[in-house]
């Protein structure tokens, strides 16, 4: 019996702290998922999480800023001397899709019996349903189930 991929509803913590040392001001933004695994979707481009990971740190950013350094379980942005915010924690929600093609990317053009892939610049019968894994995917701002 063949398994079916279902969508993953994925929440990741994220702790935004603030700690000074010296004529700097760290911000630290330390991800935390129930599975480690999950942590794999934040800084990948191809999914709504990088999105939703650099607005939280658009929404975040001080002045004065110095540098950025992203690791696979948190980020650290440096700033010089300034007043010390208060630490706070925000939750990130988004959906895995089953599948990285064409039937969950924005990138695809759905037209009559066919997808078409601008990309690619190839058509795929809709009954197919496209390619099922796709170097060129960029994930749905939403999914339609």
């Amino acid at each position: 019996m063949k398994k079916i991929k279902e969508e993953k509803n994925i929440e990741i913590l994220v702790n935004i702290r603030y700690e000074e040392k010296g004529e700097e001001l760290i911000q630290t933004y330390e991800f935390s998922s129930s599975n480690k695994k999950n942590l794999n979707y934040l800084f990948d481009a191809r999914f709504l999480f990088k999105r939703k990971v650099d607005k939280l740190v658009s929404t975040f950013l001080l002045n004065d800023y110095i540098d950025r350094i992203d690791e696979p379980d948190k980020i650290t942005i440096r700033y010089k001397a300034q007043e010390k915010p208060s630490n706070c924690i925000r939750k990130l929600q988004a959906y895995i899709p089953p599948c990285f093609g064409c039937m969950y990317c924005e990138k695809a053009k759905i037209e009559d019996q066919f997808i078409y892939c601008p990309e690619k610049n190839k058509h795929y019968t809709l009954a197919s349903q496209g390619v099922k894994r796709c170097p060129v995917f960029r994930q749905k701002n939403k999914l339609i189930t």
